[in-house]
């Protein structure tokens, strides 16, 4: 890196550093150093409750001193070699342990856009433990696909940071930095010593202990408002869903917990609740008056609509959202019962009236092409029914949609479902704008690149021969010391 790339890193990070709001300074130097790596922009990773709480488990370790690392800070702007902490500017191969945060399958390549230029080993077989960091990773796609990262990483661990990360911190300081110190814990896998991973403790208790973000900025996705998990796993059982299959049970946080946490921060003005699922809550009418009574705005946008009610609508409007995000899915009324997501159309419509008339500006729509047996019929089911929904929606009212395609995930109903080549995907976009040119011809539409969902379909079943593609990565990625900045965006 030149001064002047050097130079402008290290003032955006500092920059972002001022931004933020921490509830304590974590320990940067202890017995261990733990760098901790979101591999992308500053914005996504401080809005990321699993971020946040490796974090939090780590700095609240005495003896361990961590430290984060973002790549890139931020999208657009180049973040080339040496890598650099985030609040130090400590050269990232001179911590003892690098810990990835992957959330999902597309994260996947980051590790080689890490390792390449430290000169760290992709292959695990080629790593000397005591030259090399050791290699942990958590977060869903972890736990979506870990075999895939099995040659790679010391540790992994595919369950919930809190019911591993203190006890293997312990063992790290008690008994060394290596991965057969902790190869027996439950819940993680230390793939060198056992060919599975460890059975996991119980689910973690989210009524007593919630997770919620103790460093705020102003930058993250939900402009700078306090973010708390309200409700962790889903009630639903969708077929292409793994927020069920990960986090089973759905624990909900019971409204009182949520009251002592806001009494222990009085100057919380802006909230985002974080769940799958925050309208499945079995006392989302409490929470919601709680927020409206005390004049905290929700910055949350996405809703179910089933539940929207009058009384809820009511009181969303008095917590401040003005644009609502719906996910039909799609139009087909055969898949929708498929996917086990009925819609009734009649009640759908009815509901977008009362959208509308308690005064909200604006719906976004989701939906998700590619899916299993769909037919161009069913495309043009989807796209009369957007046209319908376009028919109610008022003068001076905004609707958008954005379709997204169908990746099979391990573990779901639909996980041994094929998705589409690239080429098809790119048809049935055409299809489908072409049909709502003509029907909706003011729809604002956003597709997803059909690249990026086969790519997240290769990630999401490949197996440990990953390793050797991402050790090819790396090797590239060494040679030509540019990092492929992706462009991150964020629908929140």
């Amino acid at each position: 890196m030149g001064l002047k790339h050097r130079w402008s890193i290290e003032s955006l990070s500092d920059a972002l550093l001022k931004s933020e709001k921490r509830e304590f300074e974590a320990a940067r130097a202890g017995r261990i150093h733990l760098g901790l790596i979101f591999p992308a922009p500053y914005a996504l990773g401080i809005s990321n409750l699993g971020f946040q709480t490796v974090h939090r488990i780590a700095a609240s370790t005495p003896d361990i001193g961590v430290e984060r690392f973002f790549i890139p800070l931020q999208t657009g702007v180049p973040h080339p070699p040496p890598y650099y902490s985030f609040e130090s500017k400590r050269p990232l191969g001179d911590f003892d342990v690098l810990a990835f945060s992957l959330s999902f399958e597309g994260d996947f390549h980051a590790i080689a856009a890490v390792l390449g230029p430290l000169g760290i080993p992709v292959l695990a077989e080629e790593r000397r433990r005591k030259r090399f960091p050791l290699l942990l990773a958590g977060g869903a796609a972890v736990g979506s696909n870990p075999a895939a990262l099995s040659r790679i990483f010391d540790i992994l661990v595919p369950g919930e940071a809190e019911t591993v990360l203190p006890d293997l911190l312990k063992r790290f300081l008690s008994e060394g930095v290596e991965a057969g110190t902790a190869a027996d814990l439950p819940g993680v896998w230390a793939p060198a010593y056992h060919s599975a991973p460890n059975p996991p403790r119980p689910p973690h208790d989210v009524a007593s202990e919630p997770a919620y973000a103790h460093i705020i900025s102003e930058k993250n996705v939900f402009g700078g408002a306090a973010l708390f998990e309200i409700m962790r796993g889903c009630p639903r059982a969708c077929a292409f869903c793994l927020a069920r299959v990960l986090y089973y049970p759905a624990r909900p946080v019971p409204t009182k917990r949520l009251v002592e946490w806001l009494d222990q921060r009085p100057e919380t003005t802006e909230l985002g609740l974080v769940a799958p699922s925050l309208f499945d809550h079995p006392e989302l009418i409490s929470i919601l008056e709680l927020l409206a009574g005390r004049g905290i705005r929700l910055r949350n946008s996405s809703v179910k609509w089933e539940a929207l009610s009058d009384q809820i609508l009511g009181l969303l409007a008095k917590c401040g959202p003005r644009a609502l995000t719906l996910a039909p899915e799609t139009g087909s009324l055969r898949l929708r019962a498929d996917m086990s997501k009925p819609l009734s159309e009649e009640r759908f419509f009815a509901t977008l009236d009362r959208i509308w008339h308690h005064g909200f500006e604006s719906v976004k729509l989701y939906f998700m092409i590619g899916l299993p047996e769909e037919t161009d019929a069913d495309l043009e089911e989807t796209a009369a029914f957007i046209a319908g929904i376009a028919d109610k929606t008022p003068s001076g009212k905004s609707l958008s949609a954005t379709f997204s395609g169908f990746v099979p995930k391990g573990g779901t109903a639909w996980q041994d479902c094929s998705a589409l080549p690239a080429t098809e995907f790119k048809r049935k976009f055409a299809l489908l704008r072409s049909v709502l040119k003509h029907s909706v011809p003011r729809l604002s539409a956003r597709f997803e690149s059909p690249e990026d969902i086969v790519q997240q379909a290769y990630l999401a079943k490949v197996g440990p021969e990953l390793a050797d593609t991402l050790n090819e990565e790396a090797h590239a990625w060494r040679r030509s010391g540019r990092f492929q900045n992706r462009a991150w965006e964020s629908d929140f």
